[in-house]
């Protein structure tokens, strides 16, 4: 504040002999930099701060040209904005950094009375703090941006978003600008998990660490966005204090666990299936093996065949579940081996047909040998693949009784096309089912039997021999499951 009445009085009245004397011991004394000029660049007074700057004495100085005295300052900022306030005689105030002094400096340059007044604060000390919080800053952005988990941090108490990273976006499917409030954002609406009630503004996490200091340490809320998607999220917040206590700012950590939840899902959906597939073919097996013991015990032998047969069903349908299972375990380990030799793919084809049509008297499987193939595999899993792919054919055209199988080459590859004209599988479905434990639902929200296994472990047997199985299918047209296999490049003569 004196400064400013200082500068205005210097401005003013320069010249009143009355306060002239007094008025100059003052700025002495300050403990920044002034120096006045004349027109033509001549010094006509400077304090002790200038003197220092210049290290020389100040009657050496005084009448001395500043440009001719300090030549390195010709040409910087300094001379630059002295020059312009000179010819516009306009007042001019800026920041600047002077290699010469190796400083940074708060300056104002005026125009009075054909005299330059030039005023210089040292705000080195300053900058610096500046600059090292600004890099700090940086840095901390940085930390936050490589994070895989969704942080924002805001002031408080209105909320205002100081640092946020791409995450925090990710998660909520939401822009959140760089300066914004938390409040400004309601594209979406938070459930708590355990009883499904909705969140009011001021219960969240966050809010809750800035309005009332409570540590947060994990809160788990269902997310739903006005598109209708849902997302699972664990929410930590802490309340940043400063050294009174007060709560200065909030800090919120989001980790999404939607797909954590959605495992859990599956984990506890298989095991609710596989029990129940495993308890049917166990549970027929009892029965039998009763009423086989009753009639051992009777002499009456005349069914006793019909019993083992049924039983012996049962335990392959067994047999299969636990291979499934052991095979599902191999490929999650990268333990899945391969027997690979050269074999006839048209024979196989032909092979697994036969033995489907045995089982299976309605459906009537069609094979178009396009061209001869020879493929180099393992023939008992590739037999998996293309029983697996027509068992589902069957089951999901219940009513049709075609189905089509092609047999061709294509740019090197060995293809083959399951082809059906049942119920067709959705959309939504076809990225999926190729994963483990997935299993597709019908329009009633009904799943067809099964563990979800079987077109998840034929596209692994179909990677692993450097192919691929894909599908294509329209809901009420039925589906083509095509899988790919390299072709070798010579005959064998030691061809299955």
């Amino acid at each position: 504040m004196f400064i400013n009445h200082f500068k205005s009085k210097l401005e003013f009245s320069y010249f009143s002999t009355e306060i002239e004397s007094s008025l100059m011991r003052l700025i002495d004394k300050v403990s920044d930099g002034i120096i006045i000029l004349d027109n033509n660049w001549n010094i006509l007074y400077l304090n002790q701060v200038f003197e220092k700057i210049f290290d020389q004495k100040r009657k050496d100085i005084i009448g001395k040209n500043l440009w001719l005295l300090m030549p390195q300052l010709v040409g910087k900022k300094l001379y630059r904005e002295s020059s312009i306030v000179q010819k516009n005689h306009k007042k001019r105030h800026f920041e600047f950094y002077s290699d010469v002094f190796h400083k940074w400096f708060n300056t104002t340059i005026s125009f009075s009375k054909d005299k330059l007044i030039i005023y210089l604060k040292d705000i080195d000390k300053q900058k610096k703090v500046e600059l090292e919080t600004k890099n700090y800053i940086i840095f901390l952005k940085s930390i936050i941006e490589q994070m895989p988990v969704g942080v924002v941090v805001v002031q408080a108490p209105k909320g205002n978003i100081i640092l946020k990273n791409k995450e925090l976006e990710k998660i909520f499917r939401t822009p959140v600008k760089d300066i914004s409030r938390l409040e400004e954002y309601k594209t979406w609406e938070g459930y708590r998990v355990k009883n499904n009630q909705q969140y009011k503004p001021n219960e969240w996490p966050l809010a809750r660490s800035l309005l009332r200091g409570e540590i947060v340490k994990g809160e788990e809320i269902k997310i739903i966005r006005k598109d209708g998607s849902v997302s699972y999220v664990r929410i930590r917040s802490s309340p940043i204090k400063n050294d009174e206590g007060q709560v200065v700012a909030g800090v919120a950590i989001d980790n999404e666990v939607t797909e954590i939840k959605e495992i859990e899902r599956k984990k506890d959906e298989f095991i609710s299936m596989a029990s129940h597939e495993l308890k049917t073919p166990v549970t027929t097996i009892k029965i039998f093996s009763q009423i086989l013991k009753k009639s051992l015990a009777s002499s009456d032998y005349k069914n006793a065949p019909t019993y083992v047969r049924k039983m012996s069903d049962q335990i392959v349908k067994l047999e299969k579940l636990v291979n499934n299972l052991l095979d599902v375990s191999r490929i999650q380990s990268k333990d899945l081996k391969l027997n690979k030799r050269y074999f006839s793919l048209n024979k196989l084809v032909k092979e697994v047909g036969d033995t489907i049509k045995i089982t299976d008297a309605f459906h009537k499987i069609i094979i178009s040998n396009i061209d001869k193939i020879i493929v180099y595999g393992d023939k008992d899993r590739i037999g998996e693949v293309l029983i697996n792919l027509l068992n589902n054919a069957i089951k999901y055209s219940p009513s049709v009784p075609e189905i089509r199988i092609y047999i061709q080459k294509i740019n090197k590859m060995a293809v083959v096309n399951v082809e059906d004209s049942g119920i067709g599988i959705e959309k939504e479905h076809q990225g999926k089912i190729f994963q483990r434990l997935y299993r597709v639902y019908d329009k009633k929200d009904k799943t067809f039997p099964g563990l979800g296994v079987g077109l998840f472990i034929s596209f692994e047997i179909i990677r692993l021999h450097k192919g691929t199985l894909t599908v294509e299918s329209e809901p009420g047209a039925g589906s083509i499951f095509t899988f790919t296999l390299p072709l070798i490049r010579k005959n064998s003569s030691h061809i299955k």
